[in-house]
């Protein structure tokens, strides 16, 4: 009895050891979003951007997850469900995510978020310009 009592604790922690890993491999973009949660939240245009539909047909959501972001009635309440549904996806998809946000003209949250100095060569070649003209 106590063998198969043994035997059953192991394959529980077992289990668990590769639930873990699983969850380990999704932790750098879980960790990204749990830093910049309220910022994302505040801050990503989900509604009028286009970004659902780029995810989308990126493959980053499904039909049915592209459909329960767009029914909230609020972008603070779509943006919770998008960062709620990213937050299950792979590493892969995640780098789609921050692509797809570029994409879609929210280049300052890209940039934030993967800590970058949020200055792009638009932007450098603008203040370079008003610089010498000055």
């Amino acid at each position: 009895m106590c063998v198969y009592f043994c035997y059953f604790l192991f394959s529980i922690v077992t289990m668990s050891w590769k639930c873990d890993l699983d969850y380990d491999d999704r932790s750098s973009q879980t960790s990204v979003i749990q830093r910049h949660y309220v910022f994302l939240l505040e801050t990503l245009d989900v509604k009028l951007s286009g970004l659902v539909d780029q995810l989308y047909s990126d493959k980053v959501v499904t039909q049915m997850e592209k459909e329960e972001i767009t029914a909230k009635k609020t972008s603070f309440r779509a943006n919770e469900k998008l960062l709620s549904v990213l937050s299950r996806k792979s590493p892969q998809q995640f780098k789609q995510f921050l692509n797809a946000v570029d994409n879609c003209g929210q280049r300052h949250v890209v940039n934030v978020i993967t800590d970058q100095q949020g200055l792009s060569t638009l932007n450098v070649n603008t203040i370079q310009r008003v610089c010498t003209v000055q």
